[in-house]
């Protein structure tokens, strides 16, 4: 019959059983019930990342700690179970995230996704660097609470530092 073989063959159908299969498994861990808190990296070395496991561990008894990374072109979405990342999702990027704009509207949409996998109650974002500008209000818009933490000047300033090419302190205004 056709019936069966639309049931058994279609396409939209195989793609609903995975992400079913999918959210079965998401949410089958043992920190499934408690809030999410989605923290947010571009970097996976040095102080930052090492510090970022630390809060993620200390927070782990009340909250689900998830990590959003991406580094420009790779997008990896991760959660933390007892003392290790397990990845849950990784999107590799057509076009890397543009370094002048810090925009990219594949980045936006993959996010988006992935802020309903997850359904954070708070996202720490610790690197803005190589991600989307959107992503807070993004996760505003879904409802989530933003934490952007300052920890050096990238922001402000594309060295980090507030130096300018004589090593002077610039105050965030870039010479030529």
């Amino acid at each position: 019959r056709s019936s069966d073989l639309v049931f058994n063959s279609s396409p939209e159908l195989a793609m609903a059983r995975f992400r079913a299969a999918q959210a079965a498994a998401d949410c089958s861990a043992a920190k499934a019930g408690q809030p999410v808190i989605l923290y947010v990296v571009a970097t996976q070395t040095g102080g930052t990342p090492q510090t970022n496991m630390d809060l993620m561990q200390e927070v782990s008894d009340e909250m689900a700690p998830w990590l959003l990374h991406c580094d420009s072109i790779k997008m990896t979405l991760s959660r933390l179970e007892d003392t290790r990342m397990v990845e849950i999702r990784t999107h590799i990027l057509s076009e890397p995230v543009d370094a002048l704009t810090h925009r990219s509207g594949e980045y936006d949409a993959v996010l988006s996704d992935w802020l309903e996998i997850a359904n954070p109650l708070v996202v720490h974002i610790r690197h803005l660097a190589w991600q989307s500008l959107s992503l807070p209000s993004l996760a505003k818009a879904r409802g989530s609470k933003v934490v952007f933490s300052f920890h050096d000047f990238y922001t402000l300033c594309p060295t980090v530092k507030l130096l300018d090419e004589n090593n002077v302190f610039c105050g965030g205004t870039c010479t030529k």
